[in-house]
Formats: C-alpha cells, sequence, structure tokens
C-alpha cells in the first residue's frame, strides 16, 4: 500500500513527506529505530479505513480543534476535536479514544 497523508504528499518512499514524519517522530519521542516498521504498519492499517478514505474525500477537514462552550451556570468546558470534516453539506466530528 502507499502511504500518503493527503493526494499530494509525497507518499512514504524513501526520503517522502511520510517517511520524514515518522523519522522526526521516532527522534522527537526519543523512540528506537526499531519501531518505524510498527508505525508505518500501523498507519497502513488506518489509511485502509473507511473513516480514512471519507477524511481524504471531505471538501474541509480540520484536526485537533480548540473548543470551549460556556454553560448556563457560567461554567466554561474545554476540550479538543480529534477530527472534524465537511461531508454530503454536513460535518462529521470524530473522537479517538
Amino acid at each position: 500500500m502507499s502511504r500518503r497523508f493527503g493526494p499530494q504528499s509525497g507518499g512514504s518512499e524513501p526520503g517522502g513527506f511520510l517517511d520524514a514524519v515518522v523519522e522526526r517522530w521516532l527522534t522527537d519521542e526519543d523512540r528506537p529505530a526499531s519501531e518505524r516498521a510498527k508505525l508505518l504498519a500501523s498507519i497502513d492499517l488506518l489509511m485502509a479505513t473507511d473513516l480514512w478514505k471519507r477524511t481524504m474525500a471531505a471538501t474541509e477537514r480540520y484536526f485537533e480543534v480548540p473548543l470551549s462552550q460556556a454553560t448556563d451556570d457560567g461554567c466554561v468546558v474545554k476540550g479538543t476535536i480529534d477530527l472534524i470534516f465537511k461531508e454530503n453539506g454536513g460535518w462529521v466530528i470524530v473522537d479517538f479514544k
């Protein structure tokens, strides 16, 4: 499977965008290089899902969107929307657990 974050992302070929992201993450998180194959396999699984295909086909998509809402009693509830994308004229909100 060809790994890509989007239609023009450069794929995961050596030196490609995804390859660079994986290498950077391993370095930043001080993870061993031996985890590279497992990480790429997880990405393959994600990119084979219907959710990924729907997200990539969306006209608009946003990741890690901050959210806050005041309640009637004056409290403010804060959080982050993991993924939101527009589909068929409406918004799909995804909360990963």
